[in-house]
């Protein structure tokens, strides 16, 4: 007997299959896919590093800048990253994929090569990054009528981008200088705005430990943990405590070179944990319906309070002088 030429159905699909697969690759130039977005609010007093993050997130090959006297970051800043070859988790309020004879559709993508099951591409991340300006850069008991001011600010902004969620909220501390009571006031005055709901969106990330050891960063966490001073705050950072880092500008001028190659392992090791952490954030928290014309209202009062105050030491200081000449 002589072999049928017929081809069958399945056999013609996957000539097609091949066939309009290479057709693609010759005639699709713009490749559209799918995003998956999450917003990182970055806090955190001035100079801890916040800016830094960002940089490293880019390129961990960066070398870090001098330090100096004055916050880099005056306003919040609003800055998208695409992420490649991270897993992105879609929100659950928000995956509206139908689960209905989903396991006879996976069956068929093992079983056909057919166009109608071949299975589409994952999600890429879009980070959307908010970092704010540095608290407690003011010398004064005016202050904290500028960080909540700067708070404020901050929230107003991301409603009038039409960010009203957060995925994380990361509190930034630097090792250098190691947390201290204006951290824990920083972590509670964003706290007071947004409710204490947003602990479990919060993470704490400590910033210049490029050249610090496993050991030395277990002792931190120890101390964050047990402190009498810290430990009020460890129930915000639900989402766990972080470490970043960045090559050492001190070094790279005096090409010790060993010395930065573990630093950029160590970062490279920091960075994954981070990335992984960003892509993976479901469940924003919400921006509540906060009244935030009463708020404004109030900041308002008491820059003019403030205002005030300075007009009225600016007069007494004239006056003193005209008294002494």
């Amino acid at each position: 007997m002589f072999k049928s030429s017929h081809k069958t159905v399945q056999e013609k699909q996957a000539e097609t299959t091949k066939s309009i697969n290479e057709a693609y690759d010759v005639y699709v130039q713009e490749k559209v896919r799918k995003v998956v977005l999450k917003n990182v609010l970055l806090i955190g007093r001035t100079r801890t590093g916040k800016s830094t993050i960002k940089n490293v997130l880019v390129d961990p090959r960066k070398i870090g800048t001098s330090s100096t006297l004055y916050a880099e970051t005056r306003v919040a800043e609003f800055q998208s990253y695409i992420v490649e070859g991270a897993k992105a988790d879609i929100d659950q309020s928000t995956d509206s994929i139908n689960t209905e004879n989903e396991g006879e559709q996976q069956r068929n993508e093992k079983t056909n090569t057919n166009l109608e099951f071949m299975k589409e591409e994952e999600a890429v991340t879009v980070l959307n990054i908010i970092d704010t300006p540095g608290l407690f850069e003011h010398g004064s008991a005016s202050h904290k009528i500028k960080d909540n001011e700067t708070i404020l600010n901050t929230i107003e902004t991301c409603i009038n981008r039409e960010i009203t969620k957060f995925h994380l909220v990361c509190f930034c501390a630097s090792f250098e200088s190691g947390i201290n009571n204006e951290d824990i006031k920083s972590l509670k005055l964003l706290i007071n705005f947004l409710g204490e709901d947003v602990s479990k969106n919060s993470c704490l990330i400590i910033t210049r430990c490029e050249s610090k050891s496993e050991e030395d960063r277990k002792l931190l966490v120890n101390e964050i943990n047990s402190d009498v001073h810290f430990k009020d705050i460890v129930s915000y950072f639900q989402k766990g405590i972080y470490f970043n880092g960045v090559l050492n500008r001190d070094n790279w001028s005096q090409g010790h070179k060993e010395t930065l190659e573990h630093q950029f392992e160590t970062i490279c090791g920091y960075r994954t944990k981070l990335i992984k952490l960003f892509s993976t954030a479901t469940d924003p928290y919400e921006i509540k319906n906060c009244d935030f014309t009463e708020l404004r209202k109030l900041a308002e009062s008491n820059e003019e309070l403030l205002e005030e105050i300075e007009r009225l030491k600016s007069e007494q200081n004239n006056n003193k002088f005209c008294t002494i000449s």
